[in-house]
């Protein structure tokens, strides 16, 4: 059995775990991340095609009000565009339904994108921690708590 010591033990590497090890390990935290698929990003996911733009599989636009967001976009250097909404868009209801041109209320609200997909955020972030800090392929299947601490069985 492998053991691994660790200040901080973060189970999932989505953005919210990867943050998080990326702040402690500003303040000089030890972290380690244990995420059970073999791909990082959670539900942030960016298919990228050659010469075509990158196409968003989960999270896609940013507003002004999420201001933590766009605080760390800003700290890792990666910029954001603005969004242009225009006045009709392809909408599918569910897959069993055929896709439709709608007309979009107006809307003078801002939204941003992140410039080269949302998955830069991921790569970004994962870049910044030290080797060896992510295991992947690893669920955890029971935490124990002891008197110093915690132990998290994994497969």
């Amino acid at each position: 059995m492998k053991s691994i010591t660790t200040d901080v033990l973060i189970i999932g590497e989505g953005l919210t775990g990867l943050s998080l090890a990326f702040f402690l390990r500003n303040l000089n935290i030890k972290v380690k991340i244990i995420e059970a698929n073999a791909n990082v990003g959670g539900r942030i996911n960016t298919k990228y095609n050659t010469n075509q733009a990158p196409v968003e599989l989960g999270a896609t636009w940013l507003i002004e009000q999420q201001t933590n967001i766009l605080s760390l976009l800003k700290a890792l250097d990666i910029p954001v565009f603005q969004q242009y909404y225009g006045n009709t868009a392809i909408y599918q209801p569910n897959n069993s339904q055929a896709t439709q041109l709608v007309q979009l209320p107006p809307n003078s609200s801002v939204s941003y994108r992140v410039a080269n997909g949302t998955y830069t955020i991921i790569k970004t972030l994962a870049e910044k921690l030290e080797e060896n800090t992510i295991v992947c392929n690893q669920s955890v299947n029971s935490i124990k708590l002891l008197f110093n601490g915690l132990v998290a069985n994994t497969n």
